[in-house]
Order: C-alpha cells, then structure tokens, then sequence
C-alpha cells in the first residue's frame, strides 16, 4: 500500500488535492446557478408579497361591508351613515378607490325581517403593493347580507 504525500507549500494543489482550474471552475459553476435561481427566487418572493396584499385588501372590504350592514339593518340607518362606517374601516386599513352600493336602495322603507346587502368595491391596482400583476386589472369585491331589526 502506497501514501501519497501532498506537498501543502505549492500553488498548484489546494488542500483536498484539487488543483486551481478546478476550483475556479466550481466558481464558475455556482455563479451560473445562481443567475439562473436568483431570478426565479425573486419572482416568486414578489408574487407571495403581491398575492398577500390582495388578500389583505379584500378583508378589509369584507370587514367594511360588515360593519356597513351592520349600520344599515338599524331601522333609524340612512345611506350616509353607512357610508361613514365604511370610510372609516377603509381609511384605517389604507384601501383607496372604495365604492359601495346598498340593495335595495330604499332600504329604509323595507319591513323588519327584509335582507339588505352592502356590496363595496376598490380597484386592486390602486391597493396592492406593487400595483402590477395578476390583480392589477381585477376590482376587488366583498358583499354582506343581513335582515332588518325589529
């Protein structure tokens, strides 16, 4: 059985046996896979942030049309103060472009036990963070339905 030794003091050989070219290389290698996975890592990350934002703005719709319904079941409820409702939990939540609508529109002359819908609207581009992409040209859309107190 033969050892070889490896002389430590020439420029030729690294540690583990392997010569320079070799080395450079594997650099060479690993500065490739990265260009090709950075991108890719990249796109999905912004994706994951561009999809989350767009689920937080259509819980705040939801929640906003929520309280809206609350307010309108009410028998003494009008048209502003469902409007203030909803203004208000959208301002806090920063949702921009809101638009809502109450059905039916004579909701307060509705007997008790009627069901009132309150539907708000806001335009995706407007609320998600980069404002491009899949939701980019969608409206984001929550609707409550609730019946009229006693």
């Amino acid at each position: 059985m033969s050892f070889q030794l490896l002389n430590f003091n020439r420029g030729d050989k690294s540690v583990h046996g392997q010569t320079n070219a070799r080395q450079g290389g594997r650099r060479g290698a690993a500065a490739a896979e990265a260009a090709l996975c950075l991108p890719i890592f990249v796109v999905l990350t912004l994706g994951v942030i561009e999809a989350c934002d767009g689920m937080f703005a259509r819980q705040a719709l939801l929640v906003s049309a929520y309280e809206g319904a609350r307010v309108a079941i009410v028998p003494s409820a009008n048209s502003e103060n469902v409007e203030a409702q909803i203004r208000k939990i959208t301002t806090e939540r920063r949702i921009r472009g809101v638009s809502f609508s109450i059905s039916p529109a004579n909701f307060r002359d509705l007997p008790s036990g009627s069901e009132v819908t309150v539907t708000v609207r806001a335009p995706a581009r407007e609320n998600c963070f980069f404002g491009m992409g899949f939701f980019s040209r969608s409206t984001l859309e929550a609707s409550t339905t609730m019946m009229t107190e006693y």
